[in-house]
């Protein structure tokens, strides 16, 4: 799922095992900068990867597309 932060740094976020997507260079460090949409049952499955080079310490609210806009997903 790819999301940005509303100033637009170019983010991509999932929500899932740390062992996967760890291999792609998610990291939770960086997704803790912006926390997700809705209430996490597993808040070890939240995670980021920076898709270019974006300002360093960039803040922001996430939004969802509506089809996942939904908490029980969540």
């Amino acid at each position: 799922m790819e999301l940005r932060t509303q100033n637009g740094d170019p983010l991509m976020f999932v929500y899932g095992d740390p062992a996967y997507y760890g291999r792609f260079s998610f990291e939770k460090a960086l997704a803790v900068r912006c926390p997700a949409p809705h209430p996490l049952s597993m808040p070890m499955g939240w995670q980021a990867v920076r898709l270019m080079e974006a300002e360093p310490g960039a803040e922001g609210k996430l939004c969802c597309v509506g089809p996942l806009d939904v908490p029980a997903l969540w």
